[in-house]
């Protein structure tokens, strides 16, 4: 996987370039590169094809769904109300338009990565070699779903291409969007945070001042650098508490009575909507929850410091299943770019301003970039 990052960190760092040329002041949208690059990384391994010139037009139809998609979910506090009460609101005015406006946004994706999962059948052999390697996620699925028919199962989970379809809408929102608004916030907060943004760009310095540059590059940062960078891997952690994308986590209902420190019992039964920003923000945790200050995960000895309530990807068997990828891309996103590059704020500063949607976005905003290459 950090082979298929760095492919297309490479590939968005030649396309920054040539815009920036083009630019007056070196001044360009970052964010916009940044979400072609995740959306590339997501389709390579869902279909295990990159987005590129060829099919571009793949990736402006599937993003345009999914932003008016996540405006129309998280756009509204009142869409929260049908999620808990459904069969009580499916038919009043205005819930009942909203609900059909969804559901007929939901029967579009579907008919998309249908598209796209035929389009992947149709490139495997056939009949299929359950011996060679899988090399995506649908091949994999597919692969099961033979391997299950030969053995002669019936009934088995595999068998629905509509379920198939719908684990990709799935997999596409959370490997994606989220990234992609996490990303966002970090280049922000960075350039709003002037002593911060030097300070992880000094320890990446450190780290490979000793190295030769070729032809005025510098060599990508890799996972396993993180040992040798507490600091930056302290900013991306303070990232993800202060971005704070998913504010509240879904609704879940409690299987079993609960009785609460306070003394209180939830009833099976309950609907509950955890707040995972009433722990990011905790004071008693992480004293001026307000300010970014990636500090707090360090201790004294310069170490990074393990937080339990350190939870945007929430906890327990719901937890998200990407947060392993999703940590990854952030840390190698920001670290390659502000080793590769020095970046300021534009005309007009990130505003660092909240823009509810299925996820909270940051403003849009664009930024000065110039190339590094001196130490």
């Amino acid at each position: 996987m950090q082979q298929r990052i760095f492919e297309e960190l490479k590939a968005m760092f030649a396309k920054m370039e040539l815009s920036i040329g083009r630019s007056e002041n070196n001044e360009i949208n970052l964010v916009e590169f940044v979400e072609h690059s995740i959306a590339s990384i997501v389709n390579q391994f869902l279909f295990g094809v990159k987005f590129d010139e060829k099919n571009a037009a793949d990736f402006y139809e599937i993003k345009q769904m999914m932003d008016e998609h996540s405006g129309e979910v998280g756009g509204h506090s009142l869409f929260w109300m049908y999620i808990l009460w459904p069969d009580l609101l499916r038919n009043v005015p205005w819930f009942r338009g909203k609900r059909l406006q969804l559901e007929e946004r939901v029967a579009n994706f579907h008919r998309y990565f249908e598209k796209r999962i035929f389009e992947r059948q149709a490139k495997m052999e056939n009949p299929i070699n359950l011996e060679k390697p899988f090399s995506d996620y649908v091949e994999a699925y597919l692969k099961e779903k033979a391997r299950r028919d030969a053995a002669g199962e019936n009934g088995h989970q595999f068998e629905s291409t509509y379920q198939l379809g719908m684990m990709c809408f799935d997999l596409w929102i959370t490997g994606q969007e989220t990234v992609v608004s996490v990303l966002s916030w970090g280049i922000a907060l960075l350039l709003n945070n002037g002593e911060p943004l030097a300070k992880m760009c000094e320890e990446i310095d450190q780290l490979i001042s000793s190295e030769t540059v070729t032809e005025g590059r510098r060599r990508m940062i890799t996972v396993a650098d993180k040992a040798h960078l507490p600091y930056t891997c302290a900013v991306t952690n303070e990232i993800l508490r202060c971005a704070n994308i998913a504010p509240q986590n879904f609704i879940r209902t409690v299987a079993n009575d609960v009785r609460l420190a306070n003394g209180f019992v939830l009833r099976r039964g309950t609907c509950i909507l955890p707040q995972i920003s009433v722990v990011l923000c905790d004071e008693r945790v992480f004293p001026e929850p307000e300010k970014f200050n990636p500090d707090r995960f360090l201790d004294g000895n310069g170490k990074l410091r393990r937080y339990d309530q350190l939870i945007p990807f929430s906890i327990g068997k719901r937890q998200c299943m990407g947060e392993s990828m999703a940590r990854m891309e952030l840390f190698l996103f920001i670290a390659n770019i502000f080793s590769r590059y020095k970046i300021s704020a534009g005309s007009v500063p990130p505003a660092l301003k909240r823009i509810p949607s299925a996820v909270t976005h940051c403003a849009p905003f664009t930024c000065r970039i110039e190339k590094r290459t001196k130490f």
